[in-house]
């Protein structure tokens, strides 16, 4: 939702005198399970999955290739670390009563980043696909698996703890120095790194800056050089020269800010500080019908933890943990350790988009997200009526990041969320402009709040 319809629902929240109606809590219901649980069975050994490999996503995909071919309902695959270093993910798609049953895999990723580094902002990378996704799926069952980030090879954050500042009247020239806990020498050294996202550690006070640097997937951030193999200097809301930079870059680094808020950082004091923010994630589940995630555990993730879209109803989590490993659990799995680890995933830890709801949510954790815990919204749009068909979009991102398409019914509430009382169907669409298939009613205020009743979002349980 954007940040206007946020505002204007507060104000109306706040005008009312009666208070809210009592919540009726969640109606229980069921995710159903795959229906061939002693089906035949195929191990992903099979097919190369090896601690040898350093691309077993591919070997996973070959072996989900040949399930899909033979409907066999269960793939297998085995305890031990497994390199994922190849270009795409783990793709469960179109498959039905169907389980993945890892074993006590623990399964690292890791893929260069072409976006980050030196494509033009907008290419979308092969890169940037998820590391497990599950679409067009029904019936289907993933457990006993664990997800992490090559952090040996290129950290998602670091614990920086502040050790200088300086303050320049000329603009663009302050900077902070942040020396890295725990490294010697940071894996990312000597070349200038993304810097994205400033959080301070363990505020609850509302002090302490937080920095939002960049937010694309295919942005750098804030410039930096290095003045030690572990100390980074960084001109907070300056851009990187000649590297890629966000839409919102203009909006982000105006004259004058640099000096503000570097003014804010303290010596001594520890930030979490991320180089990456959107773009990639944990697992995306798009487009199914009665998942469920069993004792699955992500460590880290670039992006979103766990991403929610496009229709998927029926979803269980269950003993589901994002949260980073401890020390015998990192050194069991044969990963490196520089101290506990600043975050989990850099951006939402389960961010769902669009969906048709009934989720349930038993024995779960999510900590040290770089945003949002847990955030459901169905991306409402805002709309002027321009004509007696046509609505002029103004949220930010326009018709593509409201996701409505032609053929969906959309309906209209007034500013201040009264219904309408109209609904009809989109029958052309452009980026600022939907038009719909019967006359609009009056616009009360400044603007439509636009809904897509393809979606909706209810019915989430929690335990």
């Amino acid at each position: 939702m954007a940040k206007n319809a946020f505002l204007c629902a507060a104000a109306l929240l706040s005008a009312c005198a009666a208070p809210a109606a009592e919540p009726t809590g969640c109606p229980e219901f069921e995710v159903e399970l795959p229906r061939r649980m002693a089906g035949e069975t195929l191990y992903a050994a099979d097919y190369g999955f090896s601690v040898t490999n350093d691309d077993n996503a591919a070997a996973i995909n070959r072996a989900l290739a040949a399930c899909r071919e033979r409907k066999v309902s269960r793939l297998v695959l085995a305890p031990g670390t497994y390199r994922c270093f190849g270009p795409r993910g783990v793709e469960v798609e179109g498959l039905e009563d169907f389980t993945l049953d890892g074993k006590g895999a623990v399964l690292v990723f890791w893929r260069k980043l072409p976006r980050d580094w030196d494509a033009k902002e907008g290419e979308y990378a092969v890169g940037d696909c998820p590391n497990l996704s599950v679409r067009d799926c029904r019936r289907t069952l993933v457990s006993n698996l664990t997800c992490d980030w090559d952090w040996d090879r290129h950290p998602l954050a670091f614990w920086g703890r502040v050790v200088g500042k300086h303050l320049d009247d000329r603009d663009g020239e302050s900077y902070v120095d942040f020396r890295l806990d725990g490294y010697e020498r940071y894996p990312l050294y000597p070349n200038p790194v993304p810097v994205q996202h400033i959080l301070p550690r363990g505020r609850v006070d509302g002090k302490g800056c937080r920095i939002y640097c960049e937010q694309g997937g295919g942005a750098f951030g804030s410039k930096n050089e290095w003045l030690s193999p572990n100390t980074l200097r960084v001109w907070i809301w300056v851009p990187q020269p000649n590297r890629p930079h966000g839409g919102d870059a203009d909006r982000r680094f105006y004259k004058g800010r640099n000096r503000i808020v570097c003014a804010g950082f303290n010596e001594g004091e520890v930030y979490s500080v991320a180089h990456h923010y959107y773009g990639m994630c944990g697992m995306d589940l798009a487009a199914s019908e009665h998942l469920t995630l069993r004792n699955v555990r992500m460590w880290s993730a670039r992006g979103h933890g766990v991403g929610i879209g496009e229709g998927l109803h029926h979803l269980a989590f269950e003993g589901f943990r994002l949260a980073p490993p401890t020390e015998a659990e990192a050194r069991a799995a044969g990963l490196g350790w520089n101290g506990p680890r600043p975050v989990t995933s850099t951006a939402d830890g389960t961010h769902c988009r669009r969906s048709r709801g009934y989720f349930k949510f038993t024995d779960c954790e999510w900590t040290l997200n770089h945003d949002d815990s847990l955030n459901f919204h169905d991306c409402t749009g805002l709309a002027r009526r321009e004509g007696e068909r046509l609505l002029r979009v103004i949220n930010v991102g326009g018709t593509p990041y409201f996701g409505a398409a032609v053929g969906h019914t959309v309906e209209l509430m007034q500013e201040s969320y009264e219904p309408t009382g109209w609904k009809g169907k989109i029958v052309a669409l452009g980026y600022g402009s939907i038009t719909v298939d019967r006359p609009l009613p009056k616009q009360a205020g400044r603007l439509f709040v636009v809904y897509d009743r393809e979606y909706s979002t209810d019915n989430l349980l929690f335990r």
